[in-house]
C-alpha cells in the first residue's frame, strides 16, 4: 500500500540477539543524510538528559572538524541506537539466516 503521507526505507540488516529471550534487533548501516530523512533526536535540556542528543558545544564541534580535516584516514566510527514501534517495522528473510531486509514505514 503507497500512502503520499507515508515513505518506507529499507536495509539490509544483521540479526542480533543479545541472550535468549530478549527482543531481537537488527544491525543496520544508514547514511547520515538517510538517516535524518526518517528519524530525529530531540535536544538536550539541561536539567533532563536521558534519551537526548548532548547539547551542542560549539569548541568541541570545531575540534571535531579539525580532527576530520587533518587526515582522510580520521573518522568517527558512532553508533546510533533508533527505536520504532512494531507496526513501522516488516522483516524478510533471505537466503543466509543471519542477514534480513528491514523496512520502516514512516509516516
Amino acid at each position: 500500500m503507497t500512502d503520499e503521507e507515508t515513505d518506507r526505507f529499507t536495509y539490509t540488516g544483521l540479526v542480533l540477539q543479545q541472550q535468549p529471550g530478549s527482543p531481537t534487533m537488527y544491525l543496520l548501516t544508514v547514511d547520515a543524510p538517510d538517516l535524518l530523512e526518517w528519524a530525529d533526536v530531540p535536544n538536550a535540556k539541561a536539567d533532563y538528559m536521558a534519551g537526548y542528543q548532548r547539547v551542542f558545544n560549539k569548541d568541541r564541534a570545531q575540534e571535531i572538524s579539525e580532527f576530520l580535516a587533518a587526515d582522510p584516514k580520521n573518522i568517527v566510527p558512532g553508533a546510533v541506537i533508533v527505536t520504532a514501534t512494531a507496526d513501522a517495522v516488516s522483516v524478510e528473510d533471505t537466503e543466509d539466516p543471519d542477514v534480513v531486509r528491514v523496512s520502516l514505514r514512516v509516516e
